[in-house]
């Protein structure tokens, strides 16, 4: 005789027997890093304990694993992955077990240090042409290595230098130019990340640290909505009819709007020195993590947290998840959680990962190919090379191979159009 287990349904609350059709497409975390080989690069994010690997007779005779032995590690020094395991002994972190290249010891670092200290093996990359791509989107700086969900090439630093500054005297020009605030976010955080790169020029640095503040006090902070104490946002200022017919009515939020922001003002406070722009980006991102039915970006699916990019009363209104800007997200807030010395934001950001990771052929076709959003419209063509790209983007801040191999996966999707306009593959 068998006996069912009701099991709390995490959409109810209560016991129940509730199909879930997609459960097969759903599949629990698990990163494929075992074998990588990463370099410690130092920074100025969390330097006040020196990035260490701790030891101990681990598995000796039964004896509990403490942390007895640390050294700090060298610059430069390569490391690893021993497993795809993350292991928790009790020390309030998740840790990561590595080996030394140059001794062949075992020990541990901590999952924040192989995310935000640690520099990615060429082989998590899927592009052949990879210096070509690599200088389009990753800027090594002082804070970390820093990511651009958009490539930032000499005519990208051109538009974005010239949308920036725009704002300058905006307040008067207000009626005329309303903003679109992914737009806005998306141009000043990657025009920031260029300009934090560690070669870049101080004129440059300086430049743009300008035309950031101008943004911050001519726009963002005039046009931020306090949408809880301490939680902000910034609103559309059109209605908009989703899919579904769902209806959003002027002022509307988007998670990935926030999250670019988030990313833009904290590129800001590291580029001034404003504490009070630190501040704007600690309140961009406790919207992400505000659930949406009391009014900011969080929902949850068989467990995992994911950002939504349109908010509105979800639930009960059903939620039209879309697969561009839960992917956009994670690089916006593992650079701002290192240029704001904030440990938060990475851990978010790694939460979010772990549910991105599993879902990922919830929104596919069977070949693979992506879908934008929950009701299966194919992805746009023209937004396939920028998807590419961020995937690997993951690949080489979680250190997981799992995202180079769907990176493979969606290179036959992206327009040939784009490799005669000279992006890089």
């Amino acid at each position: 005789m068998s006996m069912d287990v009701l099991l709390i349904d995490p959409l109810l609350g209560v016991p129940a027997r509730v199909k879930r059709p997609n459960k097969d497409k759903v599949t629990p975390y698990l990163a494929d890093r075992a074998g990588l080989q990463v370099s410690y690069r130092p920074s100025l994010y969390l330097d006040e304990q020196p990035t260490s690997i701790w030891w101990d007779q681990i598995g000796v005779d039964g004896a509990p694993l403490l942390l007895r032995n640390r050294d700090a590690l060298n610059t430069g020094e390569c490391l690893t992955v021993v497993d795809d395991e993350l292991h928790d002994i009790g020390v309030g972190t998740p840790l990561v077990l590595v080996e030394r290249e140059a001794t062949g010891q075992q020990g541990y670092i901590t999952l924040d240090s192989l995310l935000t200290k640690m520099k990615a093996p060429d082989d998590v990359w899927a592009a052949d042409d990879l210096p070509g791509l690599r200088k389009l989107v990753e800027f090594p700086s002082e804070f970390g290595i820093l990511h651009s969900t958009n490539r930032v090439g000499v005519d990208e630093v051109i538009s974005s230098r010239a949308y920036l500054s725009q704002f300058q005297g905006w307040k008067a020009r207000w009626s005329r130019n309303p903003v679109h605030p992914l737009e806005c976010g998306a141009h000043a955080h990657r025009i920031g990340c260029w300009a934090l790169d560690e070669g870049r020029s101080p004129k440059d640095r300086n430049d743009i640290g300008k035309k950031l503040d101008m943004l911050m006090r001519n726009w963002v902070l005039p046009n931020m909505v306090e949408v809880m104490p301490g939680v902000l946002s910034w609103g559309y200022d059109f209605d908009f009819y989703m899919p579904w017919a769902t209806k959003l009515s002027n002022p509307w939020f988007a998670g990935y709007a926030n999250a670019a922001l988030v990313g833009s003002a904290a590129c800001a406070y590291a580029l001034t020195g404003k504490v009070q722009y630190k501040e704007v980006a600690m309140g961009a991102f406790r919207f992400l993590c505000l659930p949406m039915e009391q009014g900011g970006a969080l929902y949850q699916s068989d467990g995992f947290p994911y950002v939504a990019e349109y908010v509105y009363r979800s639930p009960p209104i059903p939620n039209y998840r879309v697969l561009d800007g839960e992917l956009c997200t994670m690089p916006y807030l593992v650079n701002a959680a290192m240029l704001l010395d904030e440990p938060e934001l990475a851990a978010f950001a790694n939460r979010l990962n772990a549910g991105f990771l599993s879902a990922l052929d919830l929104l596919a076709d069977r070949d693979g190919a992506p879908y934008f959003g929950m009701d299966g419209q194919p992805m746009q063509p023209n937004y396939m090379w920028q998807l590419w790209m961020c995937l690997q983007l993951l690949a080489a801040i979680f250190k997981d191979r799992s995202y180079t191999k769907r990176a493979r996966m969606w290179r036959s999707h992206i327009p040939e159009s784009f490799v005669e306009d000279g992006y890089p593959f």
